[in-house]
């Protein structure tokens, strides 16, 4: 993990803190930790957004931020004992030695110091979809309306995610090192699972190449649920049973990215099981190659980003409406979304901390304009099942191709070009050529 007392979350803090007024308060707490049953947890996972802005990876922190002071955070205090069995903590010396903050406060006495702040403040924020920010602030406004010394002066709530989401769309270079690199580990996984694919593999078993080797160089966290999809399987779009045994003759899709660092990389690939695409499987892949790549294209500063959505669904519509399988003409398809039967969801999304990362698509009513440091993935797809009206060597074919994109000045930059993705590429790997 980055040392969480990098100056970079220094700097993000005081981002953060430059954006409010003198009688807001800032919440942000850590992830609590979760059961899975009985006294098993989940696995760890930190909350993004506090993650973003202290780099510490431990449960139950809470984060205060105000304009004019340099902030609080309540950690978890050393327990000798409870580490026997969880591992070392930073506990508060640790805490104080690492992270360049204000005051370093033992959480077990949260309640007292938060309200002691709250009395002072009118307006406090907080991110609405974390659940432990939010029972922090309701439990300490009903305390306060009940203690008989405290004069409530808060008069109003507001979401704090737009301000952080804002920060968070635009990637740093430190971000961007993390990025690529979980892109790579990726890329080079995806590349394994292509070369060890033979007919009779099961799904799972190709799935656990693909996050075995993610762990062999290094990443050991998914970012997503595998998704690993034969034959007709990858028509569903969030296909994570992985069931089925990879039959000679038809399609795996493959969606599958690697966690680095709490950053995601996110990259599908579909390809022949026997090795060799068919007559039908080459059209409709070469057709949803086509609108990838005219659609990273567009992924250019002060475009909208609505505007590679726009041309994969044109080009889409139109290869559809060429082969029979769509009525035209195509402005006509578009307008009525016919085109939806075999291409239902968008061409992309950001990503970052979150595989389907935060910020907003929209601003005063139009498409954001995209610029420098944004980072996205585009995978148009088409997805024919077997029970649709088109003829039958088409059905049953599901296809996506997904990049990681990176908008830059000039042209766009692909994270994960080291993937084939062009038919030829992908057989003479298969192929081991």
């Amino acid at each position: 993990m980055i040392n969480f007392g990098n100056p970079v979350f220094g700097a993000r803090r005081e981002r953060l803190k430059n954006q409010l007024s003198p009688g807001d308060v800032a919440i942000v707490a850590a992830s609590k930790e979760k059961i899975r049953n009985r006294d098993c947890k989940y696995p760890f996972r930190q909350n993004s957004n506090f993650l973003y802005l202290t780099g510490l990876n431990e449960p139950d922190a809470i984060l205060i931020i105000e304009k004019s002071s340099p902030g609080i955070i309540f950690v978890r205090e050393k327990n000798l004992d409870l580490e026997i069995w969880t591992g070392e903590k930073k506990g508060l010396e640790g805490a104080k030695s690492d992270l360049s903050i204000g005051r370093v406060v033992s959480v077990s006495d949260y309640k007292h110091c938060l309200l002691e702040i709250l009395q002072k403040k009118t307006k406090v924020l907080f991110p609405f979809d974390c659940e432990y920010s939010q029972f922090i602030v309701d439990n300490f406004l009903k305390v306060g309306a009940k203690a008989s010394n405290y004069r409530p002066t808060i008069s109003l709530i507001e979401d704090l995610n737009p301000i952080i989401h804002s920060m968070r769309v635009i990637k740093s270079p430190l971000e961007l090192t993390l990025m690529m690199k979980a892109a790579e580990i990726s890329s080079e996984s995806h590349c394994k699972a292509m070369q060890i694919l033979k007919p009779g593999l099961s799904e799972d078993q190709l799935a656990s190449v693909i996050e075995h080797n993610f762990r062999i160089l290094g990443a050991r966290d998914i970012a997503y649920e595998t998704i690993v999809g034969g034959g007709e399987n990858a028509c569903i779009l969030h296909y994570t049973e992985r069931k089925d045994y990879l039959n000679n003759g038809d399609l795996v899709l493959v969606d599958s990215g690697c966690e680095f660092n709490g950053y995601a990389s996110d990259i599908t690939r579909t390809y022949p099981v026997s090795g060799k695409f068919t007559s039908a499987q080459s059209i409709l892949y070469d057709l949803v190659l086509e609108a990838q790549e005219k659609s990273i294209e567009a992924l250019r500063s002060g475009n909208r980003v609505s505007e590679y959505h726009d041309i994969a669904v044109y080009t889409l519509t139109e290869g559809l409406i060429k082969l029979g399988l769509l009525d035209g003409p195509v402005c006509k398809a578009i307008k009525e979304q016919s085109y939806k039967a075999f291409y239902m969801h968008g061409t992309g999304h950001w990503l970052g901390l979150d595989v389907h990362d935060v910020g907003s698509y929209s601003e005063g009513g139009k498409p954001v304009k995209l610029c420098p440091g944004m980072v996205v993935t585009c995978e148009p797809g088409l997805y024919i099942s077997s029970k649709a009206s088109v003829p039958e060597e088409f059905r049953g074919i599901g296809i996506r191709i997904e990049d990681n994109i990176l908008v830059t000045d000039d042209d766009p930059f692909v994270f994960t070009s080291k993937v084939p993705k062009t038919r030829e590429s992908i057989e003479n790997l298969m192929a081991n050529k």
